[in-house]
């Protein structure tokens, strides 16, 4: 399906801070790559004991992302699935740039800990190439953000989050949506 593109590696952090090696499909001459989720921050390369999705992180993806749009990369497809992380993406977009603060000002880019902090998001440091990308997700789910069906309730005990946590966290990520359609003026 992919015919064109060449299989590279480069070496990022997993979902629990480590340094690791991945694989992606990159075609330069269409200036598009291909990443799986799984295989940067998937649940499959973590030990039981670093399934916590209050720490896990997304970062690992947004330092593949910046690599590649600094190699010209200018569509993304990216297959979901398979994450250790419920972070929103908090981690990926603090590498491209967005600036996530909690009411002190401290940076916020790490798991739900971090999530449940965020009381400002700044946009003025995102990486223009980024904001010129174009992204095309590709899941086998369709499923709501936060809610009884959605991603806490649904995917976040196989990443290690305790049941009697669920409401609380799915606040976390309710009123961390809000605050995006909020500060983007569109609600996603």
């Amino acid at each position: 399906i992919f015919q064109g593109f060449n299989k590279e590696k480069f070496t990022t952090i997993n979902a629990a801070h480590e340094e690791c090696d991945v694989n992606y499909l990159i075609n330069l001459e269409k200036k598009e790559a291909v990443i799986e989720v799984a295989e940067v921050i998937g649940i499959k390369y973590l030990t039981e004991e670093q399934k916590n999705p209050h720490i896990t992180t997304t970062v690992g993806l947004g330092k593949l992302i910046s690599f590649l749009l600094d190699k010209g990369i200018e569509h993304f497809i990216i297959g979901l699935g398979g994450s250790a992380t419920n972070d929103c993406g908090i981690g990926m977009l603090s590498e491209l740039g967005v600036q996530f603060t909690d009411k002190n000002g401290n940076i916020c880019e790490h798991g739900i800990d971090d999530l449940m902090k965020i009381n400002q998001i700044d946009l003025r440091f995102i990486d223009e190439k980024f904001k010129n990308a174009k992204f095309t997700i590709i899941s086998d789910v369709n499923s709501p953000l936060y809610g009884q069906k959605g991603a806490t309730y649904v995917y976040s005990k196989q990443k290690g989050l305790k049941e009697e946590d669920f409401l609380e966290v799915d606040e976390v990520v309710e009123n961390f949506a809000k605050l995006v359609s909020k500060e983007l003026g569109k609600d996603y």
